[in-house]
């Protein structure tokens, strides 16, 4: 069975109505992105999303 993993993002605005990104070096390429994360399993994906909120 193939493996795979379940990522969650959200969208963050600030005070003056800014979006939050982050900007990554993956596999040799630049990306942009929300931020957010690869899912534990077993974790439910709001629960998942408030964590990371609340760290980035």
């Amino acid at each position: 069975m193939p493996q795979f993993t379940v990522r969650v993002y959200g969208i963050m605005f600030n005070e003056k109505k800014q979006v939050l990104v982050s900007d990554e070096y993956i596999r040799g390429g630049y990306y942009t992105k929300f931020p957010g994360g690869g899912l534990e399993f077993g974790k439910a994906p709001w629960n998942a999303w408030s964590a990371s909120g609340k760290k980035n």
